[in-house]
């Protein structure tokens, strides 16, 4: 009797044919992880600054004194708290943040405000403000920050 004539294996045909299912799913599903990664990243990142200039316009109006965010290109911030204690916040590695003015002071009523006539004298915003997240791949997301009220809006 012969062991070897009643066993049957998997022909190269079949397994070219698996092996070409697994990477055609491969070829669709590692670009779609890819770009919800990078998504997320610049999400995250956006929610983190914004969540951070709400909470420096908290630690200003709570203190009944200004608080300041400086921001730190190209990837990093600080938030001085009133009594001069200062946060250091990084941002991912390829997430960068562009912001004009690099620094953002609410006063004691959560208003920005900044030294516009270097008098030393802190003066309200004329205009909104916009701090601009960028991920590596090109894709922003602009923070807004609203003059008169200290509002911060993402869009």
């Amino acid at each position: 009797m012969n062991i070897w004539k009643d066993q049957r294996g998997v022909t190269i045909i079949e397994l070219m044919i698996v092996i070409l299912i697994a990477v055609a799913i491969s070829l669709y599903a590692i670009p779609r992880y890819l770009e919800s990664k990078r998504a997320m990243e610049i999400k995250n990142a956006t929610s983190q600054v914004a969540a951070d200039l709400r909470k420096t316009q908290a630690l200003a109006m709570n203190g009944q004194t200004s608080a300041t965010l400086t921001f730190n290109p190209p990837s990093s911030y600080q938030i001085t708290w009133p009594d001069g204690t200062v946060e250091n916040i990084n941002l991912p590695d390829n997430v960068s943040i562009d912001a004009n003015p690099g620094y953002v002071t609410f006063n004691w009523q959560g208003i920005p405000s900044k030294d516009l006539d270097n008098d030393g004298d802190l003066d309200f915003f004329n205009v909104d403000e916009d701090v601009v997240i960028k991920h590596n791949s090109g894709e922003t997301i602009t923070i807004e920050i609203v003059a008169h009220t200290g509002e911060v809006h993402v869009r």
